[in-house]
């Protein structure tokens, strides 16, 4: 009979706080959702995922979910990386070229390191003379993004939407907006497309002013983290593969390991350039890529500071959120229709994809280092053509605001409570980015 009353006592007050506990448990999921890691498993069964950020975007398949009855789109706005491109340096292409040639011309290459050469000299030819520039796969990208945007937003660009498109003073991202509004234009002719690169918008777009508090301890931490993620790179034997007289690599090459890291950095950027069916993979072994996966990783947490004990650069991101911010306010208090385009970096999509904490994203790593090979696995973060899409939507008669955040195109959980996951009540969400953005 106790067992009775007490499970009654318990259903009332359940019934009672229902409200509160659907909003509570909104709010749990959305903190305890994490992004899938990538694995050594994973790196073994696909390589390609070694190449962090040269991978090309991964197109979306999981399908959105509808809106809430009588909501309809009616802004867009966007932060998304340029495309695929070339090494934004060639140097790595003259440091492997120059001492495989002379390897060749003392004719002690391995029947490897002859092919390996050949299919470099090729790559070169192709990549000389735009280093940092938009590939054709990475044009290709944006319009596919642009077409599925305009095909899943449809009432966002009627003939009286605005679109107000913008990029960072580098050719890439410049290139990427040109391909992304062209395709929008396409689509409907009828569009007001204004498509700008100023300095004055560099503050949110590409900002590297680092106001952010240094960390006492910033330079201990930061050598110790590039010591282990030296150690990572330079571990490899690739040289050996590729050259077969151990006496002639201890006379020629001071640092075995950079030539494995140069051809490495070679290997992930022929994933932006498919069109010339070039492939390294057979010069390392799986393990080997899988340390320079976790190396990459190691990297972003290092630069943007989000290992405890470093200077937190991701702070530079908060002129962007409030950028987000303040832009919808105005469309919504305007009553305007159509979309903000911002056209930038890795290094913007990065941060901001943890300052919101997106899907698990935000979690910070602790101070040991065996903690960071795994730590938000970069290549699901900033894929090239990377993006994050904030979908506004309306209901006649409601000042209500609805908000979807597509991460990839992929529906995302923040860390808010919400009564109709994945749509978010602006205010809501409006006040919790201008919170995150003061931390």
């Amino acid at each position: 009979m106790n067992i009775f009353v007490d499970s009654l006592l318990l259903f009332l007050l359940i019934m009672r706080y229902h409200s509160q506990l659907l909003a509570l448990t909104a709010l749990l999921l959305s903190v305890t959702v994490a992004p899938a890691q990538t694995t050594r498993a994973d790196i073994f069964n696909n390589p390609s995922l070694a190449a962090v950020v040269y991978l090309p975007y991964p197109a979306p398949t999981t399908p959105l979910t509808p809106a809430p009855e009588g909501y309809k789109p009616f802004y867009i706005s966007h932060v998304g990386r340029h495309g695929s491109r070339y090494m934004v340096s060639n140097e790595y292409y003259h440091h492997t070229i120059d001492l495989l040639s002379k390897a060749e011309r003392d004719k002690v290459l391995t029947p490897l390191g002859k092919e390996t050469l050949a299919k470099l000299r090729i790559a070169y030819a192709d990549a000389h003379g735009k280093a940092g520039m938009l590939s054709t796969l990475g044009g290709q990208q944006h319009e596919q993004i642009a077409s599925r945007m305009y095909r899943n937003f449809p009432e966002v660009f009627t003939d009286n939407s605005f679109v107000d498109a913008r990029s960072t003073l580098v050719n890439r991202c410049m290139q990427s907006m040109a391909h992304f509004c062209t395709q929008l234009q396409l689509l409907n002719k009828d569009l007001d497309i204004s498509q700008r690169t100023r300095k004055k918008d560099q503050y949110f777009l590409s900002n590297n002013k680092d106001s952010a508090q240094a960390a006492p301890t910033n330079k201990e931490v930061r050598q110790r983290v590039i010591h282990y993620m030296d150690s990572l790179n330079q571990s490899n034997r690739v040289v050996y593969r590729l050259i077969s007289r151990e006496s002639w690599i201890r006379k020629h090459v001071k640092r075995p390991g950079q030539v494995g890291f140069d051809l490495y950095q070679i290997w992930g950027n022929m994933l932006c350039q498919p069109q010339l069916h070039l492939d390294f993979t057979d010069a390392f072994e799986r393990n080997e890529l899988f340390q320079f996966f976790q190396a990459e990783n190691v990297r972003w947490v290092l630069r943007r500071g989000i290992i405890p004990g470093l200077t937190p650069r991701y702070q530079y991101i908060y002129p962007l959120v409030n950028n987000i911010v303040s832009w919808a306010d105005e469309v919504i208090r305007h009553g305007k229709t159509g979309a903000h385009l911002r056209f930038a970096h890795d290094t913007q999509v990065y941060p901001l994809a943890f300052v919101l904490r997106f899907s698990g994203y935000g979690q910070r790593p602790t101070a040991n280092l065996d903690s960071l090979n795994f730590y938000t696995s970069a290549d699901r973060v900033v894929p090239m053509a990377s993006n994050i899409q904030f979908i506004f939507y309306r209901k006649k008669g409601s000042n209500d605001i609805l908000v979807k955040i597509l991460f990839l195109e992929k529906e995302q959980h923040i860390p808010i409570a919400t009564d109709q996951w994945p749509y978010y009540h602006w205010r809501d969400l409006r006040a919790y980015m201008k919170r995150q953005a003061t931390r």
